[in-house]
């Protein structure tokens, strides 16, 4: 009625959604190839004819017995036992003949106390009682043991059949996937089946776990298909040596990733190429620098004065510095005695050279990049010319 009608409203989010079409899409496949069971009423167990009434009429002997017609009987019944268990129908005559054959091992054993009531003992008489109890209750027990080991190999054999169909159906998709390999899907046939008691419950709940154990493996495809196009795509493949645990990471989180490392990585080599280019300008300006001091040392050897009682000024400074020639002062007779004369045209002209290749370092006058003093390098030059 509209006075106790109670209105509500549900609104999914994205996940559910997902969720709720892949589900969809999952069944739309499996009744693709759906053959609808012939589901039977929930088995009853057939009727089982009652024993006829065990009775003994004792007065020292026996006086009146049906024991011989009774036997007959529960062995017929013990031998009609189907001990091959397959279907529901199977199970629930297995279960009627162990509370039947319970019953009947109680009431014999009735009889039996009945007729001792009224006898001290009568071998034979008893000796086929408690045979008879006995052969009912082995019977018993080993039905009892068969339904309860049957049930347990019956779910096995669903599980194992529903897990199989989950591997072939992930086997498929690996197919799909150029290459890369879907991870394992986890399945709980066992907890889906708990609690379930008849082969069609259990076939059921088993198939429920299944669909959902598709759906899983599909979204895990579409997910590595998804970072397989991305990873296609990169512009340094060698960055990604760990594709195989890629594929499997949100596709979000995965585009982040290949961000940080393409940026990472670019900026790593434009700082090695920076360092490339510096090292080269500083090699070619070495080498700038002494090509152009060599050259000045020709050019300065060639237009060198023809004079040679008269050194150059540059040349003159140099030897005087370095004590090669003596200076004209009052003290010129004090010069290195190993040094004498003026110097050549050629003499001047190297000294002009060097002189403009010298720079100055703590004080001292250095020749080119080494640790050579310039006074060193004149003194070397002057005495090889000289020995020349």
């Amino acid at each position: 009625t509209k006075k106790n009608c109670v209105h509500c409203w549900a609104t999914l989010d994205d996940a559910d959604a997902k969720a709720l079409l892949a589900g969809w899409k999952q069944f739309d496949e499996d009744v693709k190839g759906y053959k609808k069971p012939e589901y039977q009423p929930a088995p009853v167990a057939d009727v089982i004819d009652k024993l006829p009434a065990l009775f003994m009429d004792l007065t020292g002997e026996v006086k009146d017995t049906n024991i011989a017609t009774y036997e007959q009987v529960v062995t017929a019944k013990i031998q009609a036992v189907k001990t091959d268990l397959k279907t529901d129908q199977d199970f629930a005559d297995a279960d009627a003949f162990v509370k039947f054959f319970e019953k009947a091992e109680k009431e014999i054993e009735s009889v039996k106390a009945q007729a001792l009531a009224k006898t001290a003992s009568i071998e034979e008489l008893f000796n086929t009682v408690d045979r008879l109890k006995e052969q009912m209750r082995s019977k018993r027990l080993e039905l009892n043991k068969l339904v309860t080991e049957r049930k347990k190999e019956v779910k096995v054999e669903i599980a194992q059949a529903a897990r199989q169909l989950v591997d072939d159906h992930v086997t498929k998709l690996n197919e799909s996937l150029g290459g890369a390999h879907m991870p394992k899907i986890l399945t709980d046939f066992n907890g889906a089946m708990k609690g379930k008691r008849t082969v069609e419950t259990l076939q059921s709940s088993a198939d429920d776990e299944v669909a959902r154990a598709k759906i899983e493996a599909n979204e895990t495809a579409e997910l590595i298909r998804a970072n397989l196009k991305q990873l296609d795509a990169v512009a340094h493949p060698f960055l990604f040596n760990d594709r195989s645990q890629l594929l499997l990471k949100a596709t979000d989180d995965l585009a982040a990733l290949i961000t940080a490392r393409e940026s990472e990585h670019e900026k790593a080599e434009a700082a090695r190429l920076e360092a490339d280019r510096a090292k080269i300008r500083e090699e070619e300006a070495a080498k700038l620098a002494a090509e152009q001091a060599s050259a000045q040392a020709e050019q300065q050897t060639e237009t060198a004065k023809p004079a040679p009682q008269e050194a150059a000024p540059a040349a003159r400074e140099v030897a005087q510095a370095t004590g090669s020639v003596s200076a004209p002062s009052a003290n010129t007779a004090q010069a290195k005695p190993q040094i004498t004369g003026e110097l050549t045209e050629y003499q001047m002209g190297w000294l002009d050279g060097i002189s403009a290749y010298a720079h100055w370092k703590d004080g001292v006058q250095y020749v080119g990049t080494g640790d050579r003093t310039l006074k060193e390098a004149v003194d070397q030059f002057m005495t090889q010319d000289k020995a020349a």
